[in-house]
């Protein structure tokens, strides 16, 4: 999976980086192990971080899943944007599973 980061306001930060790409990596794999990206941006708006997460899912579907938070530290932000886009693709997978297993019922 590609993993395309974009922090901004913030000097390059290599542990961030990493821990950004080891948590997609986990967390989007986890529910499709055929993902083609995850966009990742993080900016400095006053006193808080926010992050914009965009994952797409690679069923052939161009299905794209997102995720939006805001916190006082990069860290805790990129957790909560993963959080809500691994909701999303929780979620998609349990209807796909249950369309499938509907068809194959009938």
């Amino acid at each position: 999976m590609k993993i395309n980061l974009s922090i901004n306001g913030l000097p390059n930060d290599q542990d961030l980086s990493q821990f950004i790409e080891r948590e997609c990596q986990h967390r989007i794999h986890k529910y499709f192990a055929d993902a083609v990206s995850a966009n990742v941006k993080i900016s400095k708006e006053n006193r808080l971080f926010k992050t914009t997460l965009t994952v797409n899912e690679g069923t052939g579907l161009n299905k794209k899943f997102s995720g939006e938070a805001q916190a006082e530290n990069p860290y805790a932000s990129f957790l909560l944007a993963l959080d809500r886009a691994s909701k999303q693709l929780r979620r998609f997978k349990n209807k796909l599973k249950s369309h499938h297993s509907d068809h194959k019922a009938a």
